[in-house]
């Protein structure tokens, strides 16, 4: 103060004292004023950033909701073609890709068990194998072993059984279906006719295989 008083006086000599005060009063309100005008502008510019950036997010967001559906299906096609057994959605039907090593693979819910199945148009009957039974808790005796089946990967002795359902998806399910325990000679169990033929159709395109229930 004491500053911009002497220079004050430097530019307006002869000017009263209690004029250069009013002066030096004014000046020292519009320093004041400039420096409130400053840090507003400086807040309004972050408050109205701030603002900007939650918009961007509720827009965004509405975004998101609105086309839910649309996001969910492509989020289940890339899981489907990551997890090739997962598959995804399309309609009714479920859709699989092939595996790396050429396969189909279907991940299912047998009587609420999780197993994963290999395709086998070449297998009559869905065919389980040892591991996959006794997870189910189907353990028949050595006698019941009696039937023979062909399969893509040889013949293999099995138990005639029924399966209480099996559960693809989450909606494509097919209960009581015909079902064979193998005698241990098998390591993934087969989703053969038995189950296929039960189904509106099926059908493989290239690399693509789609269910319909």
């Amino acid at each position: 103060m004491l500053v911009l008083y002497l220079v004050l006086s430097w530019l307006f000599p002869g000017t009263r004292i209690n004029h250069l005060g009013g002066i030096l009063t004014l000046v020292t309100l519009m320093s004041i004023g400039s420096l409130i005008v400053i840090s507003l502008r400086m807040h309004f510019r972050e408050f109205f950033r701030n603002i900007a950036i939650w918009s961007g997010i509720v827009l965004v967001l509405a975004i998101a909701y609105a086309f839910r559906h649309e996001i969910g299906g492509v989020a289940d096609r890339v899981v489907g073609n990551v997890a090739t057994e997962r598959g995804y959605r399309s309609g009714e039907a479920m859709v699989f890709e092939r595996d790396p090593s050429g396969h189909f693979k279907v991940r299912a819910h047998v009587s609420g068990q999780p197993i994963t199945f290999l395709v086998d148009t070449g297998a009559s009957h869905v065919i389980l194998s040892k591991r996959d039974a006794m997870a189910l808790g189907i353990n028949p005796p050595p006698e019941q072993f009696f039937e023979r089946y062909y399969t893509a990967n040889g013949v293999v002795m099995g138990a005639p059984i029924f399966l209480e359902s099996i559960e693809i998806g989450g909606h494509l399910t097919i209960e009581n279906v015909r079902a064979s325990v193998t005698d241990g000679n098998l390591n993934t169990s087969l989703l053969g006719m038995s189950f296929l033929n039960r189904l509106e159709g099926f059908e493989i395109t290239g690399e693509r295989m789609t269910l319909r229930p």
